[in-house]
Parts: C-alpha cells; structure tokens; sequence
C-alpha cells in the first residue's frame, strides 16, 4: 500500500498490509505521488512495523541513504530504464544495496 504520512503507515498496518511504499523523491513515474524526503521516510519506517519500501526517484547513488533512513528495500523504474546500459545499471543498483547490508552487518 502506498503511504504517504505516518498516520497512513498506521492504517495501513491496520489494514493488513504486507508492506507499504513510499515516494520519497519526485518521480515521472508516478507524477502523482507527494514525495516526503528522507525525513518523512524516517518518520514513516518509525511509526510501522511494516516494511518499508522507497520509490521514487531512486538510483545507485541514493539508494544507500534510503536504506540508511530505515527502507527495507528500494523500488526502481527509472534507474533501469532509462539508463544507457539496463543491464549495467541493475548491477550498480544490486551492489549498491549489496554494499549497504555488508557495511550494516
């Protein structure tokens, strides 16, 4: 379920939901969506148990500090298709996240 606020992550987890996602950064994928920064990204991951996961926005360079701000995992469009080399930029997108639970442990 796509959340935007802490009082919806609540709902959500109310609701039964397996998990929620979250825009963090603005996206031509999804135009609609309100993005909340990684500041709103913390206060959603803290007000759920559920997992969450960012959308929006999101590449190689940046999914660590999504991560780091307590997503449980990315979502990407754009970072793989509109990159030169797919292949290549899913690679970068998998050591990226890779990275990130080696160096968290």
């Amino acid at each position: 379920m796509s959340v935007g606020t802490a009082d919806e992550a609540r709902a959500a987890e109310a609701m039964d939901a397996d998990y929620v996602g979250v825009t963090v950064w603005r996206t031509p994928t999804k135009p609609e969506a309100e993005p909340v920064g990684l500041e709103g990204l913390r206060e959603i991951v803290a007000a759920t148990a559920l997992p969450v996961v960012g959308i929006g926005g999101i590449d190689a360079t940046s999914a660590h500090e999504v991560l780091a701000a307590g997503a449980s995992g990315i979502a990407v469009v754009g970072a793989v298709a509109n990159a030169d080399d797919p292949l290549r930029g899913v690679r970068e997108l998998r050591a990226a996240v890779d990275g990130f639970y080696e160096e968290a442990g």
